[in-house]
C-alpha cells in the first residue's frame, strides 16, 4: 500500500512553536492572513477611542465658545446696570443658561459641567465685587447730585446728612466725611459772598436804568415825585432828584434861558468819542453829563459840577444836553458793535478748521461723496458750536449794557476756551456712543430680538 509523503514545514506559524506539525501547506501564506486580521482588530479598536477623544474634544471646545458668549453678554449687560439690587437675579439666570448648554458627549460633558462649576464660583466673587463699587459709585454720585443742588439753593443740610450716612455705609473714611463736610462749609461762604456780589450787581443795573429813565424824564419835562419814589435809588439820591425835578419846574416857569460853558461842553463832546475805545466808562460819562446839566447834592448842598469845578447855574443847555447824551449812545452801540463783530469773527477762526465756505467746497471738489459728508457734517458741528457762543455773547451784552469794545474783547478771550474743548455731545446735545456703550447697545438688540 503506497503511503502519502510526509511534507514538514520549514517556516514558523506565528505563535506556534516548531515541533507543532501542520496538516495544510503552510508556505501557502495561509497563517500571515490569519495574523493580519487579528493585528486589525486591534488597530480599529484603538481608533475608536481616538475618535471619542477627538469627538469630546470638540464638543468641548463648541460648548465653551457658547458659555463665553454668555458670560460675556452677562457682563455687557451688568456694566449697564445702575441698581446693584438686581445682580442677583441676573445671576441666577446666567446660571440657568449655563447650565442648559450641555455637551452630547459624556466625557466632554463632565468636563465642561466641571470647567463650568468652577467659573461660576469665580463669577459669583466678582460679582459682589463689582456690586460693592457700584453701590459706593452711586452713593457718591448721589452725593454729587446733592452738593450741585445745595449750590443752587444754598442749603447744604441735606448733602451733609448723606455724607454722614456714606460713612457709616463704609463709602467714605471719617477724614474723607470730614473733608467733604469742610468743603461744603466752605462752598457755602462762597455762595453767600457771590450772591451779595450778584445782588449788588444786579441792585446797580436797576439803580442806573433807573437813572436813565429820571434823565429822560427830566430832559421831556414828564418826571414827578411818584417817578422818583418808585426807584431802587437811595433816599438821598432820590432827594437829589427832587431837587432837581423842583429846579427844572422853577426855571421852565420863568423861562429863565441856560448859557452853555463852550469849554465845559467841548471836554464833554470828547469825552463822549472816547467811549467807544473804553477810555470813558459810560456810567461815569453820564453821571458828569447830569452833574453839569441838572446838578447833584455835593457837600450837602445843590450845585452843578464838572471836574471839580462848581456853578449855582447849568453849565449846558437843553440842546447840548440832548445832542451829548445821543454822542454817548451812538458811541457805545458803534463800540459794542464793533466789539461784538470782532468777537465773532476771532472765534470762527478758532471753532472752526475752515471759516470760509469757499475754501471747503474747494477742498472737497475731488472727495469721495462719503468723504465729503464726513467733511460737512463735522464743519457743521463746529458751525453750531460758533452759533452758540455767538449767543452767549448776545446774552452778555444784554446783561452788560454798558460794555465797550475792550469789554467784548476781553469777556469773549475768557468764554473761547469752553467752547474750545467741548464735545460733540456737548454741542449736539446727543450723546456720542463709545466702542464697548456700541457693542452694548447691540448685544441688547440682538437679546431682545432673540427673546421674541
Amino acid at each position: 500500500m503506497d503511503r502519502f509523503p510526509i511534507y514538514r514545514s520549514t517556516k514558523q506559524l506565528p505563535g506556534v512553536g516548531t515541533s507543532v506539525r501542520a496538516n495544510f501547506n503552510t508556505d501557502t501564506g495561509e497563517g500571515q492572513v490569519w495574523g493580519a486580521i487579528g493585528n486589525a482588530a486591534n488597530t480599529i479598536a484603538d481608533l475608536g477611542v481616538k475618535w471619542d477623544l477627538m469627538d469630546a474634544k470638540a464638543q468641548l471646545n463648541e460648548s465653551s465658545i457658547v458659555a463665553n458668549d454668555v458670560i460675556n453678554g452677562f457682563y455687557t449687560e451688568l456694566s449697564g446696570n445702575n441698581d446693584p439690587n438686581t445682580y442677583g437675579e441676573s445671576l441666577n439666570k446666567l446660571y440657568e443658561n449655563l447650565d442648559s448648554i450641555s455637551p452630547k458627549n459624556p466625557r466632554a460633558n463632565s468636563l465642561f459641567k466641571k470647567n463650568i462649576s468652577d467659573k461660576k464660583l469665580s463669577i459669583a466673587k466678582d460679582v459682589r465685587g463689582i456690586a460693592e463699587k457700584k453701590l459706593e459709585s452711586n452713593v457718591q454720585s448721589s452725593d454729587f447730585l446733592l452738593l450741585q443742588k445745595s449750590k443752587e439753593t444754598g442749603d447744604f443740610s441735606d448733602y451733609k446728612s448723606s455724607v454722614i450716612t456714606g460713612q457709616k455705609l463704609g463709602v467714605y473714611t471719617a477724614k474723607e466725611a470730614e473733608s467733604l463736610i469742610d468743603s461744603a462749609n466752605k462752598d457755602a461762604e462762597i455762595l453767600v459772598e457771590k450772591r451779595l456780589v450778584y445782588d449788588k450787581e444786579q441792585l446797580e443795573l436797576k439803580q442806573e436804568s433807573d437813572r436813565d429813565g429820571l434823565g429822560q424824564a427830566l430832559e421831556d419835562g414828564t418826571i414827578d415825585y411818584g417817578m422818583i419814589n418808585n426807584t431802587s435809588l437811595d433816599e438821598k439820591e432820590q432827594d437829589s432828584y427832587r431837587i432837581k425835578m423842583e429846579n427844572e419846574v422853577t426855571r421852565r416857569g420863568t423861562e429863565k434861558p441856560i448859557v452853555t460853558n463852550q469849554l465845559i461842553a467841548g471836554d464833554l463832546e470828547a469825552d463822549a468819542y472816547k467811549i467807544w475805545m473804553g477810555a470813558v466808562n459810560v456810567k461815569d460819562f453820564n453821571k458828569s453829563l447830569s452833574r453839569a446839566r441838572y446838578g447833584d447834592l455835593i457837600d450837602g448842598k445843590f450845585q452843578y459840577e464838572f471836574k471839580g469845578v462848581l456853578s449855582d447855574t447849568p453849565f449846558i443847555d437843553d440842546t447840548t444836553y440832548s445832542s451829548l447824551r445821543s454822542l454817548a449812545t451812538k458811541e457805545l452801540k458803534q463800540s459794542q458793535a464793533k466789539g461784538l463783530s470782532d468777537a465773532s469773527y476771532y472765534a470762527k477762526g478758532q471753532l472752526v478748521k475752515i471759516p470760509d465756505d469757499k475754501d471747503v467746497f474747494a477742498l472737497i471738489a475731488d472727495f469721495t461723496k462719503q468723504q465729503k459728508e464726513n467733511v460737512l457734517n463735522e464743519r457743521q458741528i463746529q458751525l453750531e458750536n460758533w452759533t452758540q457762543f455767538n449767543r452767549s455773547m448776545k446774552l452778555w451784552q444784554t446783561e452788560n449794557p454798558d460794555a465797550t469794545e475792550s469789554d467784548y474783547y476781553i469777556e469773549s478771550h475768557k468764554k473761547l476756551p469752553l467752547y474750545m474743548n467741548r464735545e460733540e455731545s456737548d454741542i449736539t446735545g446727543v450723546k456720542v456712543l463709545s466702542e464697548k456703550e456700541k457693542r452694548r447697545q447691540r448685544y441688547l438688540e440682538l437679546k431682545a430680538k432673540a427673546s421674541k
